[in-house]
């Protein structure tokens, strides 16, 4: 069952002050609004990964070493959903990225400022 559907069409652009730390990601935080680490499943071996997010105006790249070119560029103008059911993978929270006709599913580690989901989604079983 889904429980959540964002769709993103027209979404306004917020300029935030980037978050990104200087000693991991270097330069390649300049204009960047989020970086942080993420799961990532590859859609061909279906296998889960450790990936490097960067989040700038133009779109979101995906890293697997910030010293390599990114493995993943998806333009924000072509990703049309995201999508949770809220299944999980260890601990972190599964959503659907869509773009391009393609689906790609990414984990989002819940930290201490997430944990409440977790505790809400026991709840709901």
């Amino acid at each position: 069952m889904q429980l959540f559907v964002k769709r993103i069409e027209g979404l306004p652009r917020r300029q935030e002050k980037s978050k990104c730390n200087p000693e991991e990601f270097g330069g390649l935080r300049e204009g960047a609004l989020i970086c942080d680490k993420i799961m990532k499943k590859s859609q061909v071996l279906g296998k889960w990964e450790e990936r490097y997010i960067i989040i700038r105006p133009e779109g979101l790249f995906s890293y697997r070493s910030l010293k390599e070119k990114p493995t993943m560029e998806i333009p924000l103008s072509q990703i049309t959903e995201l999508t949770t059911t809220f299944d999980w993978y260890k601990d972190s929270l599964v959503f659907k990225l869509s773009y391009n006709n393609t689906k790609t599913d990414f984990g989002l580690p819940l930290d201490s400022k997430l944990s409440w989901v977790a505790s809400f989604l026991s709840l709901l079983q």
